[in-house]
């Protein structure tokens, strides 16, 4: 056989070689963010308090399952928090994830994990750099949030006096850290109604007061704020029923007293039902640091 017959022959059986090992590659596990108008996908800048969202979907190849999906939010690097564990017996998963930022100025790292059969873990992660008014000089906190109910998944209704943060419900019953933080919560009880309610243990006790969004407005000492409570005649109490627009209810428990403004209810029309529903409700507060 000539030497170009034979160069030929081995520059055909490897490209075969070549092309068998390409057509065939191994499945691997995936974990992505999802691109969308107002999803976080990357580092941003926010403003403290902010509603966000992101999109994960997670995939394995033939032959391999999805074990276990982890949500780590990481203040500052420094405090760890786990806001979702959850296992897993599937080859591919999403999830529409919406949470609230901390209403202080600081860093959040939001770390997401996805672990296969094999044990190895896929991570994807972002740092949102928060804003606020809040400072050290201040003589207490100003917090602005949302609560509303679009599913058993997508809700914010838990709060955390500390930092200003709103949590999803289900963090907020079943994750026994966050179940710590926060101290009160909100429930839809009608399409026309919501009810502000004490998470059980946290101490924490409302009374109404005549007060109006003006008065709200015009407290700008500790001192101011500490008297609502006590200047209140109403009984205390760890449900209030029936929100109003504009209503303002004292609040104190083991370590500080503050005051919440019902600021709004937004609606929506809902063809279904032919009418018009609640979709969300605005509130703010002022709590003692």
């Amino acid at each position: 056989m000539r030497p170009q017959s034979v160069l030929l022959s081995y520059l055909l059986s490897l490209c075969v070689l070549l092309f068998t090992s390409c057509d065939s590659p191994e499945p691997r596990t995936r974990l992505l963010f999802a691109a969308g108008n107002g999803l976080i996908t990357g580092n941003q800048s926010v403003t403290g308090g902010n509603i966000l969202s992101t999109s994960v979907y997670a995939e394995t190849g033939t032959g391999n399952t999805l074990k276990n999906f982890k949500i780590t939010r990481i203040y500052d690097n420094k405090d760890s928090l786990t806001y979702l564990d959850s296992t897993l017996n599937v080859p591919e998963f999403g999830l529409f994830f919406t949470f609230a930022t901390r209403s202080l100025n600081g860093k959040e790292t939001w770390r997401f994990t996805v672990t296969d059969e094999k044990n190895t873990v896929y991570e994807r992660k972002y740092t949102l750099t928060t804003t606020s008014s809040n400072a050290a000089r201040q003589p207490f906190y100003t917090y602005s949030s949302y609560f509303y109910q679009k599913s058993a998944v997508e809700n914010l209704r838990y709060f955390s006096l500390a930092d200003g943060t709103a949590y999803p419900g289900y963090a907020g019953r079943n994750n026994p850290e966050i179940k710590n933080k926060v101290d009160f919560y909100f429930s839809q009880l009608t399409d026309k109604s919501i009810s502000l309610q004490a998470v059980p243990g946290a101490g924490i006790r409302f009374k109404t007061t005549p007060l109006t969004p003006a008065d709200f407005s015009d407290i700008r000492t500790e001192e101011a704020l500490t008297s609502v409570y006590a200047n209140s005649s109403a009984t205390p109490t760890e449900v209030l029923p029936r929100l109003s627009k504009n209503q303002l209810i004292a609040f104190r428990n083991n370590t500080k007293s503050g005051i919440i403004r019902i600021a709004g209810f937004d609606k929506a029309f809902d063809a279904e039902k032919n009418d018009s529903v609640l979709v969300r409700m605005r509130y703010e507060v002022k709590t003692q640091k």
